[in-house]
């Protein structure tokens, strides 16, 4: 079982709209709530600016409907808003996440979630609240989630408090998350993830039963760190990981960030513009092709055509998936029909491609 983090960007919700059901089949996404699209409206002399996400929402539910996910919310101060710091609320046990789970189950949602636990150490009676949060998700899902950074060590806490309260007859998932990780660092997120899960299952869990997830990404928040030439080789550390973890633990999970980078840009406004780029996703690797757009000029359709052509003439370009949504949109663009020279809509085509391949790996290795 594959699972990606998804956060509920436009680039985002539009692969996740390009998913077909033998795709969905294979995975559980982790639904990253963000806020929405910025909306101003005027009181008098005053201005009101909303973040509301209902509509991006609505979007993933469409293309996810009769699908069980994960949910979680960001913890990303660039990508919060007060519709999304509501939901951590504490009050009556975090009653606003609580119902907030339920409302998106059913006919019109997903089949199931499964939510992941919230923290809001802010809280005065934190205990209680998270008690019944705990309780009740708990009894009412299922299964929950917790999300951890492999950077800190905060799981050593907040496991024994989760365990507490959690019903017995409810799963736990457990999720390491890596985010960036270069590929010098592979070795000691390994030992690092290594000795947490031993730890964790040793001298915490004690018999309990739960399922581990390690997540990381590969790819860079800026790719042209990487070098001037094109095309930028990037080896797929998230997949390495998983690899030399799964020899200690063969019921790990593999999860990922879908071919993009924990960071979004949404507040960089791009004054001179942006480099064009469309990658080669591969299972091992990440090509990346790129041209800057010549001098004088200012439209970008001409140096996408050119992006493309380099990536089709590249003898690792897999031919073979032709008929899949993100190989035929660069064939396309290399034809000289541009689908788009939005940097958004080619990270969809990335994310696209990125899943189809750790999917297609996974499958193989059953």
């Amino acid at each position: 079982m594959y699972i990606p983090i998804i956060k509920t960007g436009e680039a985002e919700i539009r692969a996740l709209s390009k998913l077909t059901p033998v795709m969905l089949k294979g995975m559980i996404p982790i639904i990253e709530l963000t806020r929405g699209r910025q909306k101003t409206r005027t009181e008098g002399a005053k201005k009101i600016v909303s973040y509301p996400f209902e509509n991006r929402l609505s979007k993933v539910k469409e293309y996810l409907k009769g699908q069980t996910i994960f949910l979680d919310l960001t913890a990303d101060e660039s990508l919060l808003s007060n519709e999304v710091f509501k939901l951590y609320n504490p009050q009556d046990g975090y009653a606003n996440w609580r119902h907030f789970i339920n409302s998106n189950i059913g006919e019109d949602g997903f089949a199931s979630v499964i939510p992941a636990i919230l923290f809001n150490w802010d809280d005065d009676d934190f205990e209680s609240n998270f008690r019944m949060q705990v309780e009740l998700l708990g009894n009412e899902c299922g299964e929950l989630m917790y999300r951890s950074s492999i950077q800190t060590k905060d799981c050593y806490d907040d496991l024994p408090l989760i365990l507490k309260y959690l019903p017995q007859d409810c799963g736990l998932w457990i999720v390491l998350d890596g985010g960036y990780l270069q590929e010098s660092a592979v070795t000691l997120a390994y030992k690092r993830c290594e000795k947490r899960i031993q730890n964790i299952k040793n001298n915490i869990l004690r018999g309990r039963n739960a399922r581990f997830v390690v997540v990381a990404t590969s790819y860079p928040d800026r790719v042209q760190d990487y070098g001037d030439e094109s095309p930028i080789l990037i080896s797929n550390t998230e997949v390495k990981l998983h690899k030399d973890l799964q020899v200690d633990f063969p019921d790990l999970y593999y999860g990922d960030y879908a071919g993009t980078n924990p960071i979004r840009k949404d507040l960089v406004v791009m004054a001179r513009g942006w480099i064009p780029k469309i990658e080669i996703s591969l299972i091992n690797k990440t090509k990346v092709y790129w041209r800057r757009r010549p001098k004088g000029t200012t439209e970008y359709k001409r140096t996408y055509i050119m992006v493309a052509e380099d990536v089709v003439k590249d003898p690792e370009f897999p031919t073979d998936l032709c008929g899949e949504w993100g190989i035929d949109e660069i064939l396309r663009c290399a034809d000289g029909d541009v689908p788009s020279c939005a940097p958004s809509f080619w990270i969809s085509v990335r994310m696209y491609n990125h899943m189809y391949q750790q999917l297609t790996r996974l499958r193989s290795i059953k």
